[in-house]
């Protein structure tokens, strides 16, 4: 071949001499793949990655993705509910105990 191909999204792959496309390895859960990736990216705080994701997805409101908060830093691999009494925003990476005067069911 004339130009190397890259591996395709939520793939990627950290080594030399890769012959076809099944040399790409799939991104981790807690991670992210582009196209073309060398090595996964880490799921920032507030956002999460399931196996293979080619971008990190936003944490809906609701739920909260801790993200490199956790033990080992590896990023969420999917939105946590929000526990009763608390509340969590969209983009949440922890939860919020609900204010005075009022309630989170």
């Amino acid at each position: 071949t004339s130009d190397p191909l890259p591996c395709p999204g939520g793939t990627y792959r950290d080594m030399l001499n890769g012959t076809t496309v099944t040399d790409c390895f799939p991104c981790t859960c807690g991670h992210y793949c582009p196209p073309g990736s060398e090595l996964p990216i880490v799921c920032p705080d507030g956002s999460y990655c399931p196996e293979m994701a080619t971008n990190a997805s936003v944490c809906p409101g609701g739920y909260y993705c801790t993200g490199r908060l956790t033990v080992g830093g590896v990023g969420s691999c999917e939105p946590e509910i929000c526990p009763p009494g608390h509340f969590c925003p969209p983009a949440s990476p922890f939860y919020y105990e609900c204010y005075n005067a009022t309630y989170c069911p």
